[in-house]
């Protein structure tokens, strides 16, 4: 079957594909990469789900972090279709609708300018890896690139002869290999939309569940009964019980997935080694009691289910990286004491945008929030100093330069 595949592409692919083409798509795909990351995209988030949320709305002059894209580098982007992806679902109407007048002002040589947001820009992505050009739109595509190769050439060496005839052959090859294989393509498509469909529903359902959570630890924080409940329990019970003990720290897991820790001194991670196994992957929020003075280095880093957090107001110090990555997390009910964040300490908590600075702050390391939502400087007390990585270097002669990361 995959020798046939083949044979129906040998006509006029080789070459042309080899030469001209991967090159081409490359750097177009590149650019529009470049530019989507440069916003605040991520490629690896893209391309390890399903298709973005996309206003199929052509033009977006006026929006915010608007990009200019010229129509070339849009419609080359989708050239390479013609071959690697014939086995994907086309575009839809919908789709090939908001495509069309790109698609036409590349054919008619026209320069003219089309905005687009991150989003817009990341459907564009997406549908370079997942969609297919129908196959009038391929071949008009094939010969405007070839017309391009060839008006490109210095001499006639690479010079492609009977352009036309070439490009019949193609038609004729990529059209009898689509009919071939329409319904497996149909079925494949078919099984990812069923896949997209639960994948959604999973989302949906896990929002839910964040929500109630927030909910829940919110009334927590308002219910002075129930929460010193729960720390009777973890200081009486035992580890037969689900009461977990690390020096003068203690840990109990409730049945809704909150972590409750109760003790004095500094918190450290060594305790969320004696949890169940995989705790961190399903931890959902955090209340940490009265006494605990400080979180230490790392203690929750990568807890990416985690979405909300309590700190005690006798919590003075948060090291560095104590909640990096933890990117489900969006809210954190702060400490009126806390007078110092450690480098990354809540950085990539790509969700996290409110964090309210105790006035006693002292210490701020810059790259704290680096990657969240939260705008420390416009809370930050005056006497508040933000420490900045450096770097020391000397010279032959002794002398030292200190170097802004």
């Amino acid at each position: 079957m995959e020798q046939n595949k083949k044979e129906g592409l040998n006509p006029v692919m080789t070459f042309f594909h080899q030469n001209v083409l991967d090159q081409y798509t490359y750097y177009m795909k590149r650019q529009l990469e470049v530019i989507y990351e440069g916003m605040g995209g991520s490629l690896y988030d893209l391309y390890s789900s399903d298709a973005p949320f996309c206003d199929l709305t052509p033009y977006s002059e006026n929006r915010m972090d608007a990009v200019c894209i010229m129509d070339a580098a849009i419609s080359g982007l989708f050239l390479n279709h013609y071959m690697a992806f014939y086995l994907q679902e086309e575009l839809s109407e919908q789709e090939m609708e908001w495509l069309k007048p790109i698609f036409m002002s590349y054919l008619s040589e026209k320069n003219e300018q089309n905005y687009y947001t991150r989003e817009q820009i990341g459907y564009l992505l997406w549908l370079y890896e997942y969609k297919r050009l129908p196959v009038d739109w391929a071949i008009r595509l094939f010969y405007a690139m070839a017309q391009e190769y060839n008006d490109s050439l210095v001499g006639d060496l690479m010079h492609i002869d009977n352009l036309e005839e070439m490009v019949r052959l193609y038609g004729e090859a990529y059209g009898t290999l689509i009919e071939e294989y329409r319904a497996e393509a149909k079925e494949n498509w078919a099984e990812k939309k069923e896949k997209w469909k639960k994948k959604q529903e999973e989302e949906q359902a896990a929002l839910k569940e964040s929500e109630r959570i927030l909910a829940l630890l919110k009334s927590y924080e308002k219910n002075k009964e129930a929460v010193n409940e729960k720390f009777t329990l973890l200081e009486q019970g035992t580890e037969k019980e689900g009461v977990y003990r690390y020096r003068k720290i203690k840990g109990m897991i409730d049945s809704d997935n909150i972590l409750w820790i109760a003790g004095k001194g500094i918190f450290k991670p060594e305790l969320l080694n004696l949890l169940p196994p995989g705790f961190l992957e399903t931890c959902k929020a955090i209340y940490i009691g009265e006494g605990i003075t400080e979180i230490d280095v790392e203690s929750f880093s990568g807890c990416e289910t985690l979405v909300g957090v309590h700190l005690p107001d006798t919590i003075k110090n948060i090291k560095k990286y104590a909640f990096y990555k933890c990117r489900e997390l969006v809210y954190v009910r702060t400490s009126k004491q806390l007078r110092y964040i450690g480098a990354k300490a809540f950085a990539e908590c790509k969700k996290l945008r409110n964090f309210k600075l105790s006035k006693r702050m002292e210490y701020l390391h810059k790259d704290a929030f680096d990657n969240t939502e939260v705008d420390w400087r416009g809370e930050l007390s005056p006497n508040c100093k933000v420490l900045v990585p450096v770097r020391v270097l000397t010279d032959n002669e002794g002398n030292y330069y200190y170097l802004e990361d």
